[in-house]
């Protein structure tokens, strides 16, 4: 894929990033992390973004594997903080919060029954 872009040769290096992104499981996920977030200027935003999403949701998984995971990650200056960064819009992206009136009467104490629901998707 490198020299993929050195040369220019656009189509040889999407495919090596599809052929990456085909093969991402939590075996490899922290080496191919590593790899990508050291050439993050010739990455593509899709396979940026699945490497940090599967680093995200498999990370138990991951740090099961590989028991000096704190110190690989480190060894690659910001990725924490983008690994952080990718968490928190994760998060935000897929929370949204929704007041919904169930019910809606007048009471013989002419005071008014409402109940809210709140769901949270993810």
């Amino acid at each position: 894929m490198l020299l993929a872009d050195e040369y220019l040769i656009t189509d040889l290096k999407q495919k090596c990033e599809e052929d990456i992104i085909s093969k991402l499981d939590s075996n490899n996920i922290l080496q191919i992390l590593l790899f990508v977030e050291q050439h993050s200027n010739i990455i593509s935003q899709p396979l940026l973004e699945k490497t940090n999403s599967i680093f995200i949701d498999q990370f138990d998984k991951i740090h099961k594997l590989n028991p000096n995971l704190e110190q690989e990650i480190t060894m690659v200056p910001g990725l924490m903080t983008v690994i952080q960064k990718f968490a928190l819009k994760k998060i935000r992206k897929g929370r949204k919060v929704h007041f919904v009136v169930d019910d809606y009467e007048e009471s013989d104490s002419d005071d008014y029954i409402r109940n809210y629901t709140q769901h949270f998707y993810q």
